[in-house]
C-alpha cells in the first residue's frame, strides 16, 4: 500500500472522527439548551389538584355537558351579547327554555365558583407540542352563564344572578391565570362580555340593587387578575416555545421556520411586544402597526400585537365597571354621588386603552353617568364589530 493511500485513509478517518465529535458536541449543546428551556417553561405550569377541587375541571365538564342544539338555534349566543332590555319576546322565551334544558350543565359550572384552585393541566415544558385545552366548551359555558345572569336579574332573582356572574368570573380568572396567548385572548374576550352583564345587573332596577351588601357581592364577582402580567407571560411563553423549537432544529423556529426566523429574531420580537404593553393604544396607535419594526426582526407581529390593545380594552372596561360600583357604593352611603372625582380612584387616572380619564357626570335628577371616552372608535380596529362598543353606565339616583 502506498504512502499516499495511507494518508488518504488517515484523512478520512480523522474527518469522520471530527464530524462525529462535532455531532456529539452539538447534541450535548442542544440537549443542554432544550433542557434549560424546558425548566424555564415548566415554571409556568400550575400544580395539579384533585379533580373535585379543580375549578377548571368543573368548568370544562359543564361546558362539555351543554346541549349543542341550543347553540344551533343561536338564542344563547345572541342573549350573551345583548342587554335584556333589547331581547325580543321570542328570544326571552327561547332563552328560558334553553336554560331549563341546561340545568345539569349549569349545576356543574356553578361548582367552580366556590373553588380557589384551577389548572388546565397545560404542560408548558413540551413547548409547541404541549396539549392545549379545548376552548369551545368554555366559550359556550361563558355565554350560557351570561344568559342565566341576565334572565335572573330580570326576574329579580338576586342570588341566581350573582352565582351566574361569580361563575363567569371564575371562568375568566381560570383562563387569565394561565400563560398562553390562546388562553389570554379567550379569557379577556369572556371578561369583556362578563363586565357588560355585571354593569347591567348593577343598574337593573331591582330593589336589591340599593342594598350595599349586593354592591359588595357584585364587586367580588369581577376578575382581579393582572392582565399586564398575563400578556407578558404569554409573550414569554411564546418566545420560550419558539426558542425550544429553534434549539431542536439547529436555530430555526417552529411556527416561523419557513421564513428563516431564528431564536434571536424571536427574542427581539418579544422585546418589541413587551415594549408596547404599557403604551395606551389610543396614544400610540402607530406603534401597533409598525411594519418596519416587523421587518427588522423578520416576523409579522400585527396579528400578535392585537392582543395588547385587546387586554388594554378589557382593563379599561374593568376600570369603568369598578368606577361605577365605587360610585354606587359612595352614593348609597352618603345619599348622593360624590362631586369630587378623587373619592373614586378609578376616576383619577387615565384608562390603559384610550389613555384618557373616564367621563363622569352628575345629573340634575341625582343620577350619574360614567363612560369611557373614545373607546368605541378604537375598539373597531382591534375586535369584531359586535364587540366594538362599551356603552356608558347610567347609575340611578340613590
Amino acid at each position: 500500500m502506498t504512502d499516499s493511500l495511507w494518508f488518504r485513509r488517515a484523512v478520512i478517518v480523522a474527518a469522520a472522527g471530527a464530524i462525529f465529535g462535532l455531532a456529539g458536541i452539538l447534541t450535548v449543546q442542544i440537549v443542554r439548551a432544550t433542557g434549560d428551556l424546558d425548566s424555564k417553561l415548566a415554571r409556568f405550569e400550575i400544580a395539579a389538584t384533585l379533580p373535585e377541587e379543580n375549578a377548571a375541571e368543573w368548568l370544562m365538564a359543564g361546558g362539555c355537558a351543554i346541549d349543542p342544539t341550543d347553540y344551533s338555534r343561536g338564542a344563547i349566543g345572541e342573549a350573551s351579547v345583548r342587554p335584556f332590555s333589547e331581547w325580543s319576546p321570542e328570544l326571552v322565551d327561547s332563552v328560558r327554555e334553553s336554560l331549563e334544558r341546561q340545568q345539569g350543565a349549569l349545576e356543574m359550572l356553578h361548582r367552580a365558583a366556590t373553588l380557589d384552585r384551577s389548572s388546565y393541566g397545560i404542560e408548558y415544558r413540551h413547548g409547541l407540542d404541549a396539549e392545549m385545552p379545548d376552548m369551545l366548551p368554555l366559550m359556550k359555558a361563558c355565554r350560557l352563564l351570561l344568559a342565566e345572569a341576565r334572565v335572573a336579574a330580570a326576574d329579580g332573582d338576586r342570588d341566581r344572578a350573582l352565582i351566574a356572574l361569580a361563575t363567569t368570573g371564575r371562568l375568566v380568572s381560570s383562563l387569565e391565570s394561565e400563560s398562553t396567548l390562546l388562553t389570554a385572548l379567550i379569557g379577556i374576550a369572556c371578561e369583556r362580555m362578563m363586565l357588560a352583564a355585571a354593569a347591567e345587573t348593577l343598574v337593573c332596577g331591582q330593589p336589591w340593587t340599593a342594598d350595599p351588601a349586593f354592591v359588595e357581592q357584585l364587586a367580588a364577582t369581577l376578575s382581579a387578575e393582572d392582565l399586564r402580567a398575563m400578556i407578558r407571560r404569554a409573550f414569554e411563553v411564546l418566545f420560550l416555545r419558539e426558542s425550544k423549537a429553534a434549539a431542536e432544529t439547529s436555530g430555526r423556529t417552529g411556527e416561523w421556520a419557513d421564513a428563516g426566523v431564528t431564536a434571536a429574531d424571536v427574542e427581539r420580537a418579544t422585546a418589541i411586544l413587551n415594549g408596547l404593553v404599557d403604551v395606551p393604544f389610543g396614544t400610540g396607535r402607530e406603534r401597533f402597526f409598525d411594519t418596519e419594526a416587523d421587518a427588522s426582526v423578520g416576523v409579522v407581529l400585527v396579528d400578535i400585537r392585537v392582543a395588547i390593545p385587546r387586554q388594554q380594552a378589557t382593563l379599561a372596561q374593568r376600570q369603568l365597571v369598578r368606577a361605577a360600583i365605587a360610585l354606587r357604593r359612595a352614593a348609597l352611603a352618603d345619599g348622593a354621588y360624590p362631586v369630587d372625582r378623587a373619592v373614586v380612584p378609578e376616576l383619577t387616572g387615565p384608562d390603559p386603552f384610550t389613555g384618557r380619564t373616564l367621563a363622569y357626570t352628575i345629573r340634575e335628577d341625582g343620577s350619574a353617568e360614567v363612560a369611557l371616552v373614545g373607546a368605541d372608535e378604537l375598539l373597531s380596529e382591534v375586535v369584531l364589530k359586535s364587540a366594538a362598543s362599551v356603552p356608558p353606565i347610567v347609575l340611578p339616583a340613590p
